[in-house]
């Protein structure tokens, strides 16, 4: 910690000084703590972070404010929904290209995957993008 003591800048061990008071150096930038950053919980409980889907539809604010939603999950309902299919295919590619790259470069990771998951299925369903990608969609989309 960089302090004044006794008149004069030195580092103290353990906060202590000689002769002086610890104050904060003139013009040093702050720290900033995460936990000053995001509201972290004291406790986590069981149950916490469920999303019941009976209260979620009587209650729907309090449900969008704290559930997140991702780009590949609306990616996913567009293509369920057939509601810009193409466009959604193409996000949920980029999507599968990060984590066959994330598996394959960082985390060296074989095709199926000897005690872990492989990165077979994230290459079916780019394959399965590229298809309503090309295609269109089929004769059941929306928009």
């Amino acid at each position: 910690m960089r302090a004044v003591c006794a008149g004069k800048l030195e580092r103290c061990s353990s906060g202590r000084t000689r002769g002086g008071s610890v104050e904060e150096v003139q013009g040093a930038p702050r720290t900033t703590l995460i936990k000053e950053r995001i509201d972290l919980p004291e406790q986590v409980h069981r149950g916490d972070f469920v999303l019941r889907l009976t209260e979620g539809v009587t209650n729907p604010e309090a449900t969008l404010e704290n559930y997140v939603v991702t780009p590949q999950l609306v990616s996913c309902f567009r293509v369920a929904l057939g509601v810009f299919t193409q466009v959604a295919a193409l996000v949920l590619m980029a999507v599968m290209l990060g984590a066959i790259q994330k598996k394959l470069f960082v985390w060296h990771t074989g095709f199926w995957g000897d005690k872990t998951h492989g990165w077979h299925y994230d290459l079916m369903f780019f394959v399965a993008n590229l298809v309503i990608l090309t295609t269109g969609g089929g004769r059941l989309v929306l928009v």
